[in-house]
């Protein structure tokens, strides 16, 4: 009876057991059905995202933006090798302008330019100092010139008119000595 209730407990002991493990395998095989679902769903995921991508690679066009981008990169190296070859051009320019500048100091000071410069400068302030003093004279002379002959148009305006006076006294100077010195004394007797 011993052995019985050792042998029942172990049989109880192994069907638990195999109820457990059945129930670790249909918990694993529900496990492993959705990993399989999870992995079936990556897969469709998986494909869907290639199609996409297929789709998606081209809509970018990047050979075409790979080809811009290195037509720019050579644009900016063209430029900047043009730029570098103004800048130099400019330092060399720049150079050359204060060797040049030098050497007409230079010049300058052997032909004396800055003397001769003073010099011209005094001479043209004479000039023009004297020009105005000769157009100031010749307005004074044109206006005396022109008081001159309005003046000796009066001398002659008032000569004629003397001249004419000078004949009126004339005719009455004859027509008094024509007149009888009788009839004088009652001309101009006033009582």
């Amino acid at each position: 009876a011993k052995a019985a209730a050792v042998a029942a407990k172990a049989g109880e002991a192994r069907r638990l057991d195999l109820r457990a493990a059945c129930n670790r395998t249909n918990s694993s095989l529900r496990a492993m059905q959705a990993a399989e679902k999870r992995d079936l769903d990556a897969r469709k995921a998986l494909e869907l995202a290639r199609a996409w991508l297929q789709e998606y690679v081209p809509s970018l066009q990047i050979d075409f933006k790979q080809q811009v981008l290195d037509e720019a990169k050579a644009e900016v190296r063209r430029r900047n090798a043009t730029e570098e070859a103004a800048t130099t051009w400019e330092k060399r320019m720049r150079s050359l302008l204060g060797s040049h500048q030098r050497h007409l100091k230079l010049l300058n000071t052997q032909v004396e330019l800055e003397e001769k410069n003073a010099l011209r400068a005094a001479a043209k302030e004479l000039f023009t100092a004297s020009e105005k003093a000769t157009v100031e004279a010749q307005n004074k002379l044109t206006k005396l010139l022109e008081e001159e002959k309005a003046c000796h148009e009066n001398t002659g305006k008032t000569y004629e008119a003397l001249q004419k006076l000078l004949k009126e006294h004339e005719d009455a100077t004859e027509a008094y000595n024509k007149q009888d010195p009788e009839e004088r004394k009652r001309s101009f007797a006033t009582k």
